[in-house]
């Protein structure tokens, strides 16, 4: 069962209450009753009285006040050196009460037996019957003869009048030299809310101290106030003493009902002058035991080496230390176990806790249910610090917050399919709870730090300056969401991260980074900054938002490769991304650019595939955009000149080293324009130059489809057919057409060139037509050499 801490305070109250209800009772029977009752008895009747007399009463006054009344009812004698008094009756009326007290209001105590025994010669008084004591007694005493020991009451007896306590036992010896009285036999007694007994009891009247020798119980009794009600107290022995006013009880227990028990090797008593307690201290195996009387359902159960208790007004219980090897056990729905060196525990009155601060190594775990429960497999809850201050509200004791201090942590185990560990670290956490003492919130600060491990791979890490925890109590407890703040850093082996701010959700298993974050990944060569960055921690898909800039760091030179074969970084910008781990592939979106060196890709969207050096570039949903690229052809000067290509499709592979564009393509060089549907452009491998900077990949040869439309400024020049073949190498061009629609070539000053397959250079300026039946060469030397398409 959950560790419910006002019962903790109703144990030790029930105990102080007892033990007054002890101090009450023998302390003043043997301050008043042995030391001055007894001794008188012989002094006043054994020199005088030589015969057998009925009826005899003696009493004493001062200054018009009866102090005692000593009566015996049938006779006094004397037999020897020994007097026998039968139906004896002592009466002490109480000290320091106004002369005007009234008389039904008028304190005493009374002792009352069958026979007392004088043995002159070896100075002891001896009951040989049953003796009553009454104590604290108000009102009236009752005619003598009205107090017969044989009527109904405690284990037979009643006095007959209304007393704070009553006592019963027998065989007393009072020795007047050692002034000792002692009895072997049983000691009874009761009051108005306890009674109790015990075998033999020793009273030291000058030391003022008296032993109950051993088997002491105090029952409650049902008519008890609600906090003693069914409580029972035991102890092999009990040592009561005046100066100092205390009780000292060995091998003590408290059993109440509900199930609560207390245990101790040893309790002291200390009280007050008005015999309240002013302080309990319990030591050697103290023990605490709740099992809310059905120990089925579970039990919680303390166990120390000390119990310090201090009393306020009432003796209501102000504050508690209990300190030595402290260590806390509880069953049930909520299982719990924990320990530290000390715990200080502070009262609101009425039982009701309202703080308690445990030291030395604190160390609380919260379980999960015993297997076969329906909530099984769910996680456990530790937590350690240097100290941690506890404070609770309401009658029913509900921990509301607790505090550490010094280095703490806080470690979660998840058990079950997939185990897993999480270790929480800071220079100390303010926790809040929730029902069933389930963590609810938890800020930690300075130097925080998470650590979480799962079985075959690396532990994920994060630091931060804070770091604020919410739990789920639907979910027995777990963590809903951490965020953590302040230069935080995170890594889980090959891949780090760091930002301003980090924010973790379980459920999704998402981190989202804020305020400068950074993602690098070792194994991939990967580095990501963005303003929003988020991170899946199962699957290690990216994705980020706003000013994306990712590069891809030291890729592997690739010798048959083109335009992304250089050791060169690749880099991409974007306004969005979202990348697999896994597969290495990332979607670029709004604004893409991707380049390695000088091989640059221009896009709305592009998809890049790192593994295998595969892009995709397309414009989306934008109707107006294009695809932008760019490569360099070899003029017949040798010189390197640019190739601009547009499209709304691209789809290059470096492995093939083609890059094929779709729909509206266009490639501009510095003198001519192709236009067409679908161009492949083939380029040319980068060889051992891969190692070096990358410069803009250059042609090797263009298969162009649909529509083909080449357009020359100078010489004013048009060519049209419906494929194109360029082949780098001699600058030469094969147009073609379909049937019907033969390829042509208009220049403005000669007219059109028409043939089955057109065949031009760029570098001499040769066209050479063919047909079915024949072919010729057409040579224009206005053509400029600096064709390309």
């Amino acid at each position: 069962m959950p560790f419910n801490p006002k019962r903790a305070g109703r144990i030790f109250g029930v105990a102080a209450l007892l033990a007054i209800a002890t101090v009450a009772g023998f302390y003043f029977y043997a301050r008043y009753r042995v030391r001055s009752a007894l001794h008188d008895i012989p002094v006043r009747l054994g020199v005088d009285i030589k015969q057998t007399t009925s009826g005899f009463t003696f009493s004493k006054s001062e200054r018009g006040r009866t102090l005692f009344t000593v009566s015996a009812g049938k006779a006094v004698q004397f037999k020897g050196d020994h007097t026998q008094l039968s139906d004896v009756r002592i009466i002490v009326y109480g000290r320091g009460q106004p002369l005007n007290t009234p008389a039904d209001q008028r304190r005493f105590d009374q002792i009352y037996g069958k026979e007392f025994d004088y043995d002159q010669k070896a100075g002891e008084v001896r009951a040989t019957g049953e003796v009553h004591i009454d104590l604290e007694a108000t009102g009236t005493p009752e005619p003598s003869g009205q107090n017969d020991p044989h009527r109904p009451g405690i284990a037979g007896v009643d006095s007959g009048v209304e007393g704070k306590l009553h006592l019963k036992t027998s065989g007393i010896v009072f020795n007047q030299k050692t002034a000792v009285a002692e009895t072997d036999a049983a000691v009874e007694f009761a009051f108005p809310q306890a009674n109790g007994r015990a075998v033999g009891a020793v009273y030291d009247s000058r030391a003022m101290a008296l032993t109950l020798k051993s088997q002491v119980v105090l029952n409650a009794t049902e008519e008890s106030a609600s906090k003693l009600r069914g409580a029972v107290i035991k102890a092999d022995k009990a040592v009561i003493t005046d100066l100092p006013r205390q009780i000292d009880m060995r091998a003590v227990t408290l059993e109440q009902k509900g199930g609560i028990q207390f245990a101790a090797e040893q309790a002291n008593i200390y009280l007050r002058d008005d015999n309240t307690v002013e302080r309990m201290l319990a030591t050697g195996n103290v023990k605490l035991e709740n099992t809310g009387g059905n120990a089925a359902k579970g039990s919680s159960t303390i166990r120390a080496d000390r119990a310090d208790l201090a009393f306020g007004a009432a003796n209501l219980m102000k504050e508690a230390v209990i300190s030595g090897n402290i260590h806390l056990d509880s069953t049930g729905a909520s299982p719990m176990t924990g320990s530290a060196g000390t715990a200080k525990i502070e009262f609101a009155g009425k039982g009701r806790i309202a703080k308690v601060r445990a030291s030395g190594g604190v160390n609380f775990q919260q379980l999960p249910p015993a297997a076969g429960s329906a909530k099984a497999n769910i996680q456990t809850t530790q937590i350690e610090a240097e100290a941690m201050d506890l404070y609770f509200s309401g009658a029913s004791n509900q921990l509301r917050s607790a505090i550490t201090s010094g280095a703490s942590q806080i470690v979660l185990h998840s058990a079950g399919a997939a185990p897993s560990k999480t270790v929480i670290t800071a220079g100390g956490f303010d926790a809040t709870f929730a029902a069933r003492n389930h963590l609810k919130t938890l800020h930690g600060a300075p130097e925080a730090k998470i650590v979480s491990s799962v079985p075959n791979a690396a532990d994920r890490v994060s630091t931060s300056r804070e770091l604020d925890v919410q739990f789920d109590p639907g979910r027995h407890g777990q963590i809903a969401s951490i965020t953590q703040s302040g230069d935080f850093q995170f890594s889980d082996g090959q891949r780090s991260a760091t930002a301003d701010s980090g924010h973790y959700s379980p459920a999704d298993e998402n981190l989202v980074l804020t305020g400068s974050p950074r993602v690098q990944d070792k194994s991939s060569g990967l580095t990501i900054t963005a303003d929003n960055l988020r991170l899946n921690r199962k699957t290690g898909d990216a994705f980020a938002q706003k000013n994306v800039k990712t590069t891809y760091n030291d890729p592997k030179p690739n010798l048959a490769g083109a335009m992304l074969a250089s050791a060169e970084p690749i880099h991409v910008t974007s306004r969005e991304l979202a990348a697999s781990r896994n597969s290495g592939r990332a979607h670029f979106s709004g604004g893409a650019r991707l380049w390695q060196g000088a091989n640059i890709v221009e896009a709305p969207v592009i998809d890049f595939d790192k593994n295998g050096r595969i892009l995709q570039a397309g414009t989306g949903n934008q109707a107006n955009a294009r695809v932008k690229t760019s490569f360099v052809q070899t003029d017949k000067a040798g010189k390197q000149i640019p190739v601009n290509v547009t499209a709304r499709r691209l789809t290059y592979s470096d492995g093939d080293r083609r890059a094929h564009f779709e729909d509206g393509v266009v490639a501009r060089s510095s003198d001519a324009t192709l236009h067409a549907d679908r161009v492949d452009i083939i380029l040319r491998q980068k060889g051992h130059s891969s190692n070096q900077p990358a410069a803009a990949s250059q042609l090797e040869s263009i298969v162009a489809e649909g529509n083909i439309r080449i357009e020359q400024q100078n010489p004013l020049r048009q060519a049209k057919g419906e494929r194109l073949v360029f082949t780098a190498e001699g600058a030469k061009y094969v147009l073609t057409g379909s049937a019907g629609n033969p390829p042509s070539i208009f220049d403005a000053e000669r007219g059109n060139v028409t043939g089955d397959s057109l065949t031009f250079f760029s570098h001499d300026d040769t066209v050479r037509v063919d047909s079915k039946d024949s072919s010729r060469t057409v040579t224009r030397t206005r053509i400029s050499s600096e064709k390309k398409p």
